[in-house]
C-alpha cells in the first residue's frame, strides 16, 4: 500500500483541516494510507526521518517546512505538490487560490450595489493575505469613480484582531461602506464591534469575509464570503501527486490557481429579512446532523465558557430543534430534555421523547459523547445540499441545574425565533431561479420572433433595390448582345451605339441607386445592434448637454423650413452619469424623424427638447406640433421595418433608438401623443450608472 504525506503547520482549523480531511478522503477512494506531519509540534528529528521514509509522495500545506526539511523532501525524488504557497522550485506542483479573481468578484458585486468606499483588514504575514489586500487595492485603481480604499493590518486570523482592527479602522475619521476581510473570523469581529458601535451591517457597511467557513454560515444572517473549494484544491493537489509516481519526468508537475466562488448571505444584503419568522417542525430534527471541526475544538478540553459566550456574541441565525441528553444506560438515543417554549405540539407531550440514534446516520454520536452529555441541536440553512443539522456539546456538569438548563432554553427560545427568515430566503432563492429560467425561456422566443420579423424586414426592403439591379443588368447584357451581333454582321451604326451608350449608363444609374440604398439599408440594420457600444459613461450637465446639442441641430432644422426650441427644469445641480454620444444619437434621430414624417403638412414646423430632473431619474422629451402618430400604431412605432413612407425611410431609426435607450442607456422610451397635436417621445434615465 502506498502512503501519502501530509505537511501542515496545523491539522485542525477552518482551512488546514478541511484540506486535511478532503485528502484523506480522496487516499482512502485511492486505497492509499495517508501519513500527517504537524511542524508546528515539538517533532525529534527520529520522528521526521521515519515521517519522511514512509511516505511515496507529499502534499505541503501552506509554509510549514524549513529550508533544511524542503532540501531533504527535494533529495527524496518524491512527487510534491504544495497548496498555497509557491517555493519556486520547478518539480514541484502547485494549487493555489485565485485570490484577485475572488476578490475582484466580491468587489464587482458591491460596486454595481453602489458601494464607491472600500476597506480592507488582514494579516501581513502570509501570501494570500497580501494578494487579497494587492486585488482590494487594484480593483479601485481601476475605477475612476472608486475612493482609495483604506487598508488596516490585522495581528492575526482571529475574531479578536477583525475586532480591534475595525474599531482602529472607524477611528480614524475616513468613511467606508464596504470592508474585505481576509478571511471569515475576522469578518464576524469585525461585524460585531460595527454593531456594537451603532454601525448597522449591511446598510452603513457592507461585509464580505474568505473561506466559507462554519462559522459565516451559521451566524446572524450569513456573512457573504468566498469559497475555495477546498475538496476540489485537495483532489488537484492528491491527483497531481499521485499521477506522477512512477511516471519519471513523463508528467510535468501542475500549476494551476483555483477562483474562489462568491457566496452571497446578508452581510451585503443579499437576503430577505422581513418576512415573519415561524418556527419549522420538530420532525426536521430526525434528518441529518453533523458536527464542524471548529465547534468540536471549542466543545473540548473544558473550554464550555468559552462556547457559550460564543454563541451569544456571533447571535446565531439558528433555529434549535430540541435540546437532548445522551442516556445514560446504552449509549444508543437521545433523550430531548428542552424544547423551545413555542414548540409546535405540547411540551408535555414532546420532552422525554427518545431520538434514535440511526437517525442521525452522518455523526457518530455515540464516540463523540459521553452518557449525560447535553447537545443542542441546530438547523442549519443555506448550504448545497439544502438544511442540515448542526450539533453543539454541552457537558453535564455545566447543565445540571434547573436554572442553567432554564438559562439555555430561554437563549434557545430566542435563537430560534430569527431562522425561518433565512429559510424562506431559501424558498424565494429556488422560486426567484424558476421564474429566471422562466424568463430565460420567453427572452429566447422572443429573439426568435424578432429575429424572423428582422429577417423578413430585411428580405422585403432589400428585394426592390436588388430586383431593380438584376434588371439593370439583364439590360445591359440585352444591349451588349445586341451590340455585338450587328458589329458581327457589319450592319452597326452610329445611331445604334449612341442608343447603346444611353442605355448603359441609365443603367448605370439605376444600379449605383439602387446598390446605395441596398448599402444604406444594411448600415441601418447594423446600427440596430447595441454590443460595442462599451465605453465607460461620462458625468455631464443636462443644461449643457441639451443646449449646446439644440443650437447644432437647430441649423439643420431651418434648412428645412421647421425650428427647434429647448426647456429645462433643473436644479443647480443638473450633473448625471450616461453615455453622451449615444444620446446625442438618439436625439438627433428623434429630431430627423420629426423632420422627415411630421411637417408634411405643416407651414411652421416647432420641435421642442425638454429636460426635467426627477427624483432618482432624468427625463428628456423630444415633442413636435406635426401630423403626429395614430393611437391604434403608437405601440408600432419602435418595431424594425414598420414605416408610413414606404420606399422613403427604411423603418429601422426608431428601433435603433429604442434598443440604444434600453440598451447602453440603461433607461426607457415610449411615444404618446402630443398634448395639442403632433407626437411626443419621452426618455427616462437614471441619475448614475
Amino acid at each position: 500500500m502506498r502512503t501519502l504525506g501530509v505537511i501542515a503547520p496545523y491539522l485542525m482549523g477552518t482551512y488546514p483541516g478541511a484540506l486535511v480531511a478532503a485528502l484523506h478522503a480522496r487516499a482512502q477512494a485511492a486505497g492509499a494510507a495517508m501519513l500527517l506531519l504537524r511542524t508546528g509540534s515539538q517533532t525529534s528529528s527520529y520522528e521526521l526521518d521515519l515521517c519522511l521514509a514512509r511516505a511515496d509522495a507529499w502534499v505541503v500545506i501552506l509554509n510549514p517546512v524549513s529550508a533544511a526539511l524542503l532540501s531533504r523532501i527535494q533529495a527524496s525524488g518524491s512527487p510534491v505538490c504544495v497548496i498555497s504557497h509557491d517555493y519556486g522550485i520547478a518539480s514541484f506542483g502547485s494549487v493555489r487560490t485565485d485570490n484577485q479573481a475572488g476578490i475582484f468578484a466580491a468587489m464587482q458585486h458591491l460596486y454595481d450595489r453602489g458601494h464607491r468606499r472600500f476597506a480592507y483588514i488582514g494579516p501581513n504575514n502570509m501570501s494570500d493575505c497580501l494578494e487579497r489586500r494587492d486585488a482590494v487595492l487594484a480593483f479601485a485603481r481601476q475605477r475612476a469613480d472608486c475612493a482609495a480604499p483604506l487598508i488596516k493590518e490585522a495581528a492575526d486570523f482571529s475574531y479578536a484582531a477583525g475586532s480591534a482592527a475595525v474599531l482602529e479602522l472607524t477611528a480614524s475619521g475616513e468613511p467606508f461602506t464596504a470592508l474585505i476581510t481576509a478571511t471569515d473570523n475576522i469578518a464576524l469581529g469585525a461585524m460585531t464591534s460595527l454593531r456594537e458601535n451603532g454601525v448597522r451591517v449591511p446598510r452603513d457597511v457592507a461585509v464580505v469575509g474568505f473561506d466559507n467557513s462554519i462559522f459565516s454560515r451559521t451566524s446572524s444572517g450569513g456573512v457573504t464570503t468566498l469559497d475555495q473549494s477546498l475538496d476540489h484544491v485537495a483532489a488537484l493537489a492528491f491527483d497531481d501527486v499521485w499521477g506522477r509516481l512512477g511516471a519519471g519526468a513523463e508528467r510535468a508537475p501542475l500549476s494551476c490557481r483555483v477562483a474562489p466562488v462568491l457566496i452571497l448571505r446578508e452581510s451585503t444584503g443579499d437576503i430577505d429579512t422581513t418576512a415573519a419568522p415561524q418556527l419549522i417542525d420538530r420532525q426536521a430534527a430526525q434528518a441529518f446532523i453533523a458536527v464542524s471541526e471548529e465547534v468540536g475544538q471549542l466543545t473540548s478540553g473544558g473550554r464550555d465558557a468559552y462556547l457559550r459566550d460564543y454563541l451569544k456574541r456571533l447571535e446565531f441565525r439558528l433555529k434549535f430543534a430540541c435540546v437532548a441528553r445522551l442516556l445514560e444506560q446504552d449509549k444508543q438515543a437521545l433523550v430531548v430534555s428542552a424544547l423551545p417554549e413555542r414548540s409546535l405540539g405540547p411540551r408535555d407531550a414532546v420532552a422525554g421523547m427518545q431520538i434514535p440514534l440511526a437517525q442521525f446516520p452522518s455523526f457518530p454520536v455515540s464516540q463523540a459523547l459521553e452518557p449525560g452529555d447535553f447537545i443542542a441541536v441546530l438547523l442549519q440553512s443555506g448550504l448545497a445540499q439544502g438544511t442540515e443539522l448542526m450539533a453543539l456539546c454541552f457537558q453535564s456538569r455545566d447543565l445540571s441545574s434547573p436554572l442553567a438548563l432554564e438559562t439555555l432554553t430561554h437563549e434557545i427560545e430566542l435563537l430560534c425565533y430569527h431562522l425561518h427568515v433565512q429559510l424562506m430566503g431559501d424558498d424565494l432563492n429556488r422560486a426567484l431561479n424558476t421564474l429566471r429560467a422562466t424568463q430565460g425561456e420567453l427572452l429566447r422566443s422572443e429573439k426568435q420572433a424578432a429575429l424572423g420579423v428582422a429577417v423578413a424586414g430585411v428580405a422585403h426592403e432589400l428585394n426592390t433595390p436588388l430586383g431593380n439591379c438584376l434588371l439593370s443588368v439583364s439590360t445591359l447584357s440585352d444591349i451588349a448582345g445586341s451590340t455585338r451581333r450587328k458589329y458581327a454582321e457589319g450592319s452597326l451604326k452610329r445611331a445604334d451605339v449612341e442608343d447603346m451608350l444611353a442605355t448603359a449608363e441609365a443603367a448605370a444609374d439605376i444600379l449605383q441607386r439602387n446598390i446605395s440604398s441596398a448599402l444604406r439599408l444594411v448600415s441601418d440594420f447594423k446600427r440596430l445592434r447595441t454590443e460595442h457600444h462599451a465605453s465607460a459613461p461620462e458625468t455631464v450637465g443636462l443644461s449643457v448637454f441639451l443646449n449646446d446639442l439644440v443650437t447644432v441641430l437647430r441649423v439643420e432644422a431651418r434648412a428645412k423650413g421647421a425650428d427647434i426650441n429647448c426647456s429645462l427644469d433643473v436644479g443647480r445641480d443638473d450633473r448625471f452619469e450616461t453615455h453622451p454620444q449615444l444620446l446625442t444619437q438618439v436625439i438627433s434621430e428623434l429630431v430627423e424623424n420629426a423632420l422627415t414624417h411630421a411637417f408634411a403638412e405643416v407651414s411652421a414646423g416647432d420641435i421642442r427638447i425638454a429636460g426635467v430632473f426627477e427624483a432618482e431619474r432624468v427625463t428628456i422629451s423630444v415633442a413636435d406640433n406635426g401630423a403626429g402618430i395614430a393611437r391604434e400604431v403608437l405601440h408600432k412605432v419602435f418595431d424594425p421595418f414598420y414605416t408610413t413612407r414606404m420606399g422613403a425611410s427604411s423603418g429601422l431609426g426608431l428601433a435603433m433608438v429604442n434598443n440604444l435607450v434600453t440598451g447602453p442607456l440603461k433607461g426607457q422610451i415610449h411615444a404618446e401623443e402630443g398634448r395639442a397635436a403632433g407626437a411626443c417621445f419621452i426618455i427616462t434615465l437614471p441619475l448614475r450608472f
